[in-house]
């Protein structure tokens, strides 16, 4: 019994104190496998839970409880434990340790976005604040694009709304932000040329796959004359930053535009990640 107590002491003190700033090591690997092993009985949205952050702007009008995931090493690490453990096997060390290292020197942040149209990487703008500094992302996929049609009060949807599709307002801003973020892209991939994008794969076994179509899902809520119907889309994506030369242990903030849902705001505070 005692050393079953001891045991538990111990994994409770990894928990505690690896964070997501700190080195790699054994003993905080084989602690974040414990950990998923542990949660095998849950969701993994549960599992989630703690690296995920919610938008504090809150200022867009479509948005559904939009968020990011911080993807640590000790994160991706617990999902692929998590996982593992729900097909009744068991992670090995290193195992653990070579995908924990896949995620070292990156920050990998998965984000929930929902807007009126099907936003690819390059109509939206990604940045990272820093220390007082701004950091564009080496790599952004979007992983999942879903839509359904609801029905939104018209005092929320602000101008007129084309069934299913955006307003030409809207659409001749799209267009503009299309412009701006294709200059941005041609300067970046010029910077970045011979640099292969990392894009980890462990840990997007926690977002599911993209559905096979995007055709919209109709909502059974009947229309009324305060309502307007609305295309939204759900989407889902990963984009990466590199953390050499960023001040880690500062809050960090992570914004996130397109033309219609505006600007999403995320705090990050990576001593509170594990």
């Amino acid at each position: 019994m005692k050393k079953i107590a001891l045991l538990g002491m111990l994994i409770m003190c990894f928990a505690q104190t690896t964070y997501a700033i700190l080195p790699i090591s054994q003993g905080n690997i084989q602690s974040a496998q414990m950990y998923g092993m542990g949660q095998k009985d849950v969701s993994t949205e549960n599992l989630l839970a703690g690296w995920t952050i919610y938008d504090s702007k809150k200022q867009n009008r479509y948005g559904r409880n939009e968020h990011i995931i911080i993807y640590t090493p000790y994160l991706a690490t617990a999902v692929d434990a998590q996982n593992t453990a729900k097909l009744g096997e068991k992670s090995t060390v290193q195992h653990g340790l070579e995908l924990a290292r896949e995620y070292d020197g990156i920050l990998a942040v998965g984000a929930v976005l929902n807007t009126t149209f099907k936003a690819e990487p390059k109509l939206i703008k990604i940045q990272l604040t820093a220390g007082g500094k701004i950091y564009q992302p080496y790599y952004t996929s979007l992983e999942k694009a879903t839509a359904s049609v609801v029905n939104m009060p018209k005092a929320i949807v602000a101008g007129p709304v084309k069934q299913g599709g955006i307003s030409a307002e809207e659409q001749a801003k799209l267009n503009q932000v299309q412009k701006e973020v294709d200059a941005r892209n041609k300067a970046i991939l010029k910077s970045e040329l011979g640099k292969p994008p990392v894009a980890p794969n462990k840990a997007k076994a926690a977002v599911k796959k993209p559905a096979a179509s995007n055709k919209p899902i109709v909502s059974n809520k009947p229309q009324t004359a305060a309502t307007v119907p609305v295309k939204l889309w759900h989407l889902e994506y990963f984009t990466y930053f590199d953390l050499n030369g960023i001040a880690k242990t500062q809050p960090l903030t992570l914004s996130i535009i397109d033309q219609v849902g505006g600007e999403r705001i995320f705090k990050i505070n990576l001593n509170n990640l594990k």
